[in-house]
């Protein structure tokens, strides 16, 4: 983490009214869930490029990016004909898939605790995975995120000891808010801190929510 605190990435955004929120705390990155119908924040390829362009209007130097999982050639050539900034990728990324992507890449990993049991230290693991990223030059950030994506749960911070991520932008992911940020900065180092489930409401994100996280956020390094 090279500054005194991390850019602030607010994930899941699904409606135009969820843009002031955004706006009035001059968050960093904005992220739009797509082509995953599992997902309560699935938006459309439509839908969320009107979000994002309606965001660049206000916020030009915010940065949108496209939320997947395992995508396909086709989905890779819509996103990128949409006006998206970075894609950030879950699950499986194909080598033809990799061709086709034009844009910077946010690589997902889910460290489940099935990985945490593994024979070798996760240390190990990652960094031998690590130096494979290293090979692929598009990709620019790797985002660490809890076991299911989306569900609000951390990992096991402690085993950022063991990783270094030099190479890359770090966000980190997965059951952070307002009361846990401060520690997880602390411990982890994150480059960006990604944000969805617990700043929403009833009705998706909620004002007072993201207010406090982002207060939290840019309190940590003081």
């Amino acid at each position: 983490m090279s500054q005194e605190y991390p850019k602030i990435k607010i994930c899941g955004i699904t409606k135009g009214e969820e843009l002031k929120i955004l706006i009035d705390n001059q968050v960093d990155y904005v992220g739009f869930v797509l082509f995953y119908p599992k997902s309560k924040r699935n938006v459309t390829c439509e839908q969320g490029a009107a979000l994002a362009a309606r965001l660049k209007e206000n916020m030009p130097y915010v940065q949108t990016v496209a939320v997947v999982v395992s995508p396909d050639e086709s989905q890779i050539k819509e996103i990128q004909k949409s006006g998206f900034d970075i894609i950030q990728i879950h699950g499986e990324l194909d080598e033809k898939v990799y061709q086709k992507i034009k844009l910077p890449i946010f690589r997902a990993f889910h460290l489940t605790n099935s990985f945490h049991q593994e024979e070798k230290s996760l240390g190990n693991d990652f960094q031998n995975l690590l130096r494979q990223i290293d090979e692929l030059d598009k990709i620019k950030g790797v985002v660490l995120d809890g076991e299911s994506p989306g569900a609000g749960q951390p990992f096991d911070w402690g085993k950022m000891r063991d990783i270094s991520l030099t190479n890359h932008l770090f966000i980190l992911a997965g059951g952070l808010n307002s009361e846990n940020v401060n520690q997880a900065i602390h411990m982890c180092q994150p480059d960006i801190v990604d944000v969805s489930s617990h700043v929403e409401g009833e009705q998706g994100k909620d004002a007072c929510k993201v207010k406090q996280f982002v207060q939290a956020v840019r309190s940590a390094g003081r």
